[in-house]
């Protein structure tokens, strides 16, 4: 128990100097470079990889690595229960009406970066390196996932006899955090300043017209809150654990139904062995949000509280994962690491460019940009530069936004499919899973573009 309080204190204590780093040089939060990132590059230098190989100071050592590991596989199943959590769960009306055009430029863009990252394995990566097959899921689990995922995919990694993988998916993930960071900012500085003029002569009658549905708070009464628990910390962290509790039940209960009446009769070899904990969990917490919403008339939940714990969790998974990030594994991979970077990069800034304009219908680069954030690393990166282009939510692209998630994190982005991709590759064969991803990423571009052409709402 030593060893954890130990480690928990010191990512603490590199999350504390990080904040510190980022006060006394306001050019990184100028360029809004992230204190958890600061802070993982900080855990890098000290791994006794980096650090310990030119001295014999060894600040973390292999034991407080162990731990950090340990602990971070459980927070990043904190981070996703929390997805939902404190949100109120809209009908899917207005799901469909505002959500449906982020989630298919959302979804085009994730799929996509499974089709380039397959095709690049098949031509690149496997003659050239002889890399293994499964590496065309690292751009959606680096990219679209993130740190997080990417940690939470470890085990999946392990079972399927590929360990590298987990260290470059762990390097991509931060290379794309920072890479959609600065690439979001100067998109910022020369699409945005373009977009405005138009944005501004939107009438405000033709709001509805062009699909910027308005959402309707002032129609209904908030719902009262219950001042003795909506904002105790323990009434939201037991509620977190419930929801990874309750995602741990459906992923037993799906165990139980294949390995009871699917494996033998339908297929061979199970498949859910390998779907990580975490998804279960995003869907644990929308399942008692949703319990929460339907039974409960008052409010529970405090959303701010909620992201509070989640950005907490957050900080201290990228903290631990990046300083867990093996030095001679990713120098053994480096070409293929810097491939999958560039691939993915180019596929993300190239197909938003070309599409948003194409599926979005008003306020296109306000709603697209997040888009584009959350493709380059994490959500909060997409939240991030849509707070700069649009700081008062004009737009409603936050709204928009955060339904959308409603259509999109549980399969992509750190959902079932992004926890199966290494799998189904395994199974179902490279140039398969490359035909797969191709149609459906056409599908959803067909999607967005006739959604807009015919403003179904």
């Amino acid at each position: 128990m030593d060893l954890y309080i130990k480690a928990l204190f010191f990512a603490l204590s590199i999350g504390l100097l990080s904040e510190v780093i980022r006060f006394f040089l306001p050019v990184l939060k100028k360029y809004h470079i992230p204190r958890a990132f600061i802070g993982g590059l900080i855990a890098l230098i000290l791994n006794p990889e980096l650090l310990g190989s030119f001295s014999t100071v060894n600040l973390i050592n292999e034991d407080t690595l162990k731990a950090w590991s340990e602990m971070s596989l459980f927070l990043v199943n904190v981070i996703f229960a929390c997805i939902f959590l404190g949100r109120k769960i809209p009908n899917f009306k207005k799901i469909f009406s505002l959500a449906l055009p982020q989630a298919a430029l959302g979804q085009t863009l994730a799929w996509g970066q499974y089709m380039v990252g397959s095709l690049v394995t098949y031509f690149i990566l496997i003659p050239l390196f002889n890399t293994d097959k499964k590496a065309a899921s690292l751009i959606e689990i680096g990219f679209q996932g993130g740190i997080g995922v990417a940690v939470g995919m470890k085990e999946t990694f392990a079972k399927l006899g590929v360990s590298e993988f987990n260290n470059i998916s762990l390097t991509l993930a931060p290379s794309a955090m920072i890479l959609g960071i600065l690439s979001g900012i100067v998109l910022i500085n020369i699409i945005d300043k373009k977009s405005k003029l138009k944005d501004e002569n939107l009438k405000e009658g033709s709001d509805s017209e062009n699909g910027n549905h308005e959402i309707e708070t002032n129609k209904k009464p908030r719902k009262k809150e219950l001042t003795s628990f909506s904002k105790v910390l323990i009434t939201h962290l037991a509620i977190i654990g419930l929801s990874i509790y309750f995602g741990k039940l459906i992923l037993d209960g799906l165990s139980f139904v294949e390995t009871k009446f699917l494996v033998g009769n339908i297929y061979q070899k199970g498949l859910i062995e390998y779907i990580p904990l975490f998804p279960m969990a995003m869907l644990g917490g929308t399942l008692i949000q949703f319990i929460l919403d339907r039974l409960i008339k008052r409010q529970l939940l405090d959303k701010n509280l909620i992201n509070k714990i989640r950005t907490l969790a957050l900080d201290l998974v990228i903290i631990m994962a990046v300083g867990n990030i093996s030095i001679s594994s990713l120098n053994a991979n480096l070409g293929v690491f810097f491939i999958l970077l560039i691939t993915g990069f180019l596929w993300n800034i190239l197909a938003f460019l070309f599409f948003y304009k194409k599926i979005i219908p008003v306020y296109q680069f306000k709603r697209g940009i997040a888009n584009y954030g959350q493709a380059m690393g994490t959500t909060s990166i997409g939240l991030m530069l849509l707070s700069i282009v649009d700081p008062n939510n004009k737009s409603q692209a936050k709204e928009a936004f955060g339904f959308k998630q409603l259509l999109f994190e549980p399969f992509v982005g750190g959902g079932i499919i992004t926890g199966l991709s290494p799998v189904l590759i395994d199974r179902l064969g490279l140039l398969t899973f490359l035909v797969i991803s191709s149609v459906i990423c056409v599908v959803f571009i067909t999607i967005g573009i006739l959604v807009k052409k015919y403003k179904f709402d």
